[in-house]
């Protein structure tokens, strides 16, 4: 990694006369993990569109951004990387495009699921705020999650100004800034990069904590939640026990997805580190690492299904019905549409 791109032998990566049976075995693992996190995220993507269509609150709407940016993040940053590689084009060029893209949708993602905590924390821990300012205000959020798609673009973008630069990292699978770069302007982009990650970390560490307490002691003690009502006009309509349900419902999954986040992304901050210390060097614990840190976008959306109702009716509802056309009707198409199914 810290080799200047003249001594780097463009293009890099591997074909099959490289490692032979080897380079089969990591071809035909990656794909097919790379086409089912782009397809589960797609399904859930419909999914979450008609779940927030009916239930248009702010958990639903963080999801499905999530969700957008793992599709994303699949599609853009780790599908061309693995052709690049395993064809063996992959130029000065790609890996300067990839790294972009790359980092741009891992920022955005820690800094979503960080928010998705917070969100959680004061949903539950001070309800009558949240209801007050922040329940029925979508524009807010909104308006947060897009300012964090530009912070990630304009931080992934720093290498092109000559604030380091992207290089392959082990074994020349993918590429992202230099970690070992202890240049004045590298070593910003590195700590900048750091400090996302650290404070996202402890964010959802912190909140998901307290969360992971309230939720104990609320099943232990099982004390009444408090009355909440919002104000329509002269009306007041109270928060009935199905909408407190919901609720909780979504900090457990927000709690699983964080839980699960911080799993994949510990070990790669931790790398990105120790390089840049320069101890610890391990180029196979790099890897490692980093591929356990893509798989976090094809995990999400299976995670979703399995912890909350409408979304696992949902899709598997759009799963017979392409069985449905498929298997040329053998399949039994399902009686119930879409938005039924998770309304039901």
């Amino acid at each position: 990694m810290n080799e200047s791109d003249d001594e780097i032998d463009w293009p890099v990566g591997s074909t099959v006369d490289d490692f032979g049976a080897l380079w089969y075995v990591s071809y035909f693992t990656l794909i097919p993990g790379v086409i089912a996190g782009v397809l589960a995220n797609v399904v859930f993507i419909v999914v979450s569109q008609e779940v927030f269509n009916q239930r248009p609150t702010i958990p639903n709407l963080l999801l499905k951004y999530l969700a957008w940016t793992d599709v994303l993040n699949c599609t853009f940053g780790l599908v061309p990387i693995i052709f690049a590689y395993h064809l063996k084009i992959f130029t000065k060029g790609v890996c300067a495009f990839h790294g972009i893209v790359f980092t741009a949708f891992s920022v955005a993602s820690q800094m979503t699921v960080a928010l998705m905590s917070i969100e959680r924390y004061i949903a539950l821990v001070h309800p009558f705020f949240y209801f007050k300012h922040l329940s029925g205000n979508h524009k807010k959020i909104i308006i947060a999650v897009y300012s964090i798609f530009v912070y990630s673009a304009v931080s992934a973008s720093l290498p092109l100004f000559g604030l380091n630069r992207n290089v392959p990292h082990p074994p020349n699978s993918y590429c992202m800034f230099d970690w070992a770069d202890r240049t004045p302007n590298g070593r910003l982009v590195v700590y900048l990069n750091l400090l996302n990650i650290i404070l996202c970390l402890l964010i959802i560490v912190i909140m998901n904590g307290i969360l992971g307490v309230y939720m104990y002691r609320l099943r232990k003690l099982r004390p009444r939640l408090p009355s909440l009502s919002t104000t329509s006009g002269n009306n007041q309509l109270p928060i009935d026990s199905r909408d407190r349900k919901l609720q909780l419902q979504m900090t457990k999954l927000t709690l699983v997805v964080a839980v699960v986040f911080f799993c994949c992304w510990f070990l790669f901050s931790l790398r990105i580190l120790t390089n840049q210390l320069g101890v610890w060097r391990d180029d196979g614990l790099d890897w490692f690492s980093s591929r356990f840190m893509t798989l976090n976008s094809v995990i999400n959306p299976f995670l979703y299904v399995i912890m909350w109702k409408p979304y696992r009716r949902g899709c598997w509802m759009l799963l017979r019905t392409c069985l449905h056309y498929m298997t040329c009707t053998f399949v039994k198409r399902p009686t119930m549409t879409l938005s039924e199914t998770v309304s039901a």
